[in-house]
């Protein structure tokens, strides 16, 4: 039978025996590799929930999962769609019935803890097979949009700003209701417990939602009677007066100053998909990533726009999970925190965080700067500080909360040939130099700085920005996700997690096809002249590779000519216009950066 006699005589099943053959580079043989052979015990643990049990095994729904995001379907409907129509998913579901979006939905949303384990198994099973380093982790954080709309955000100023408004509004219904009614007048409503019993009184005398029940003529000619004037907006303020406090307790007890009505855990960060290109705040989430020779080992969900809060519950997560520590730890300016450095020393491990300073520092100025406290020198056994012209300033007592204090010099500044540019904005004001230092923090700045800069720390922060960022480039570009489906904070870890479970296949199968399987990723930094043999010719991971090089004079001979031509071609268009000396001549905003130096993937 064809198929056109097939679909007229109205056949619902086709019995086909169809093969399956996946070629060599399919991340579905990574993913079988990955999830198939672990322990899924842990699903039994959960409580039961009410109806019928799965016709799938936990074991199946997650390698549907996972494999669905590799296809880019995101939504439970989408992968229902895909278990019916893909040959992969039909040849795991052997031939049963494809699973119904909200048995998808629900196996999500209730096993939140299990698939947490199951990632952590698998990221053992990236052990077992020798891939990861376990020696240098790397941490960075990005945000992704919630799912809440980008307009319903309430901001905790704006709470503490409108709640007094609102008792007052409550006041004035209250003597209006009384008034209407001929009741005794109560003590006067003044703060939000009496509000709060004021609303409930008139609730209960007035029942107001059996009142808004009633049919009501509207229109021209009609008016609301004083009943239901007063039942609405008892409703109303209601509403209003448990909401604010709800979130401006929940925004005072987790730190935050905004948060979104239809997803109360995300809070307003600035996104860098901003399409309108002037730094609107959308509610999101900003997620922690951890990785290892380019698998992500760890992840962690928060609320907080910031990543140095989130860097401690991140890396205790990930111990938990893991069962071991990392010799180092890289990460960029946005973790320089004194209790992200307290936390590596008790630890025992290696910092490698970027000074918020550092780039500032490098420069020709900074560096000459007398008035710069990396210029001067710390005496911890009196706590003072000595300048490059030998004045000392003495700690004044004042003391913040973190550790800072404020140093102050007695004598030397008047006279100081440095003074106008020691003491800029204060030359005029102060007659002595005046500065705030932290000799705790200072102290770990300049031991995670001698790691930076050292052979290693570079290498470290060259692998940083080549695996951590290459991460979220995965998931976002080649999986396809700009913005979560589910709301709340365990959902949107969980949808994360199986995120990084398919970035895992592909970087795993990426690795079998170039057979490197068991070999780490590290970049190190080659410098091809060294690494010259006999013959002349470069050998790098045993690929000779003829390499073409050249020197920085010829480029800045070449580079200034270039930049002669521009200038003469300018003033003969402003002498002489109309006539064009060197037409066509392309001109560059900047230089191309040439080296003799390649990156080589080794193992560290």
């Amino acid at each position: 039978m064809n198929s056109t006699a097939f679909f007229e005589h109205g056949q619902l099943f086709l019995n086909l025996s169809i093969p399956l053959k996946l070629d060599f580079q399919n991340p579905v043989k990574a993913l079988h590799t990955l999830l198939w052979s672990l322990d899924y015990s842990c699903f039994s643990k959960q409580k039961k929930v009410s109806g019928r049990p799965n016709a799938l095994s936990p074991r199946k729904m997650m390698f549907i999962l996972a494999y669905a995001r590799l296809n880019n379907c995101f939504s439970s409907r989408e992968v229902e769609a895909l278990c019916k129509r893909d040959l992969v998913c039909i040849h795991v579901l052997e031939g049963g019935r494809a699973p119904d979006h909200s048995t998808i939905d629900r196996f999500v949303r209730s096993n939140a803890e299990p698939i947490r384990d199951i990632f952590a198994q698998s990221i053992g099973k990236l052990d077992e097979l020798g891939e990861l380093g376990r020696k240098m982790a790397f941490i960075d954080g990005t945000k992704i949009e919630s799912k809440a709309g980008k307009y319903t955000f309430v901001w905790l100023s704006g709470i503490e700003k409108n709640l007094p408004k609102l008792v007052r509004n409550i006041a004035k219904l209250y003597e209006q209701y009384l008034e209407h009614y001929r009741l005794d007048s109560p003590p006067v409503v003044e703060t939000e417990s009496q509000a709060k019993v004021a609303l409930d009184e008139m609730i209960e005398a007035i029942n107001p939602y059996e009142v808004l029940s009633r049919p009501c003529k509207q229109g021209r000619g009609h008016r609301k009677g004083f009943e239901r004037m007063l039942s609405e907006r008892v409703v109303e303020y209601s509403k209003k007066l448990a909401f604010y406090q709800r979130a401006r307790d929940r925004m005072k007890a987790e730190g935050r100053r905004s948060m979104s009505k239809t997803d109360e855990d995300a809070t307003f960060m600035r996104m860098k998909e901003d399409h309108m290109l002037n730094g609107q705040l959308k509610p999101g989430y900003n997620i922690q990533n951890i990785v290892d020779s380019g698998y992500i080992v760890g992840t962690y969900c928060s609320r907080d726009r910031a990543d140095m809060h989130t860097f401690v519950p991140a890396l205790e997560q990930l111990r938990k999970r893991l069962g071991f520590e990392y010799e180092g730890i890289c990460a960029d300016s946005g973790y320089d925190c004194v209790e992200n450095y307290r936390y590596l020393e008790n630890r025992g491990i290696e910092t490698y965080i970027k000074t918020q300073t550092y780039e500032q520092n490098k420069k020709r100025k900074m560096v000459k700067d007398p008035g710069n406290k990396l210029n001067m020198t710390y005496d911890g056994a009196k706590d003072r500080l000595r300048c490059m012209n030998n004045a000392i300033l003495h700690n004044t007592g004042k003391k913040k909360s973190d550790g800072t204090s404020l140093y102050e010099a007695k004598k030397g500044c008047v006279s100081c040939t440095y003074r106008n540019i020691c003491m800029k904005g204060q030359a005029t004001q102060k007659k002595f130099k005046r500065m705030q230092y932290n000799p705790v923090a200072e102290g770990f700045r300049s031991k995670s700085l001698s790691n930076i800069i050292s052979e290693k720390g570079i290498e470290a922060r060259l692998n940083r920005s080549i695996q951590v960022e290459g991460s979220f480039a995965l998931i976002k570009d080649a999986l396809g996700i700009r913005r979560f489906l589910n709301k709340g904070m365990v959902n949107v870890e969980t949808e994360w997690i199986i995120l990084c479970m398919a970035a895992n296949a592909l970087k795993l199968q990426a690795k079998i096809n170039r057979g490197r399987l068991g070999i780490p990723t590290w970049y190190h930094i080659v410098d091809t002249a060294d690494s010259l043999d006999e013959a002349g010719e470069t050998n790098l991971n045993n690929n000779k590779q003829q390499q073409t090089t050249i020197s920085e004079q010829s480029l800045g001979i070449a580079m200034s000519i270039k930049g002669a031509v521009f200038v003469i071609s300018q003033l003969s268009m402003l002498l002489f216009p109309g006539i064009c000396l060197f037409p066509a001549i392309p001109i560059t905003g900047h230089k191309k950066r040439l080296s003799h130096f390649r990156l080589l993937r080794q193992p560290l």
